[in-house]
């Protein structure tokens, strides 16, 4: 079972990286969710002044909201063996994801959100390993290779 986690979450993609696995195992899911569109119910006008009775905001509000909670769901099945997570990505979907997290009793510790652009999913790998090395008190860096180190040192510069 997988104890650190990150995820880089939008309103339609989640992608959702372990940080134990070797190669840093990541799983995409995605939603359906798209940009709101009008809802059926209406019809063409018959007067010149335009539809006289559409859908109100509410009722579309209320339908993405539903569903996004149906997306976060999916998101949380995922995770929810984790004993730490890291969520991070663009806009509000992070912390509506925490929120919901919090919700529904998740038992792991939840680590302050970062704003992240749109990134691959070996990107994510890579910031979801830097950000658990970082956060065990390990430094990331490159290892020098053997023949470097057996070098000698000279006065010429390179």
């Amino acid at each position: 079972m997988a104890t650190r986690i990150g995820v880089w979450i939008d309103h339609r993609t989640a992608v959702v990286s372990d940080a134990d696995e070797a190669g840093g195992a990541t799983r995409r899911i995605t939603t359906d969710l798209g940009k709101q569109l009008r809802l059926s119910g209406g019809r063409r006008a018959r007067t010149q002044y335009g539809p006289q009775i559409s859908p109100p905001d509410d009722m579309r509000e209320a339908d993405s909201r539903g569903r996004r909670r149906v997306f976060f769901d999916e998101v949380a099945a995922v995770v929810r063996g984790a004993l730490r997570l890291f969520v991070f990505g663009p806009g509000e979907a992070k912390a509506e994801f925490k929120k919901r997290l919090k919700s529904r009793g998740f038992p792991g510790l939840i680590d302050e959100p970062e704003t992240a652009e749109r990134m691959s999913d070996r990107q994510v790998a890579a910031k979801t390993r830097a950000h658990f090395g970082a956060a065990r008190g390990y430094r990331i860096f490159r290892a020098r290779s053997r023949k470097a180190s057996r070098r000698p040192s000279s006065s010429v510069g390179w």
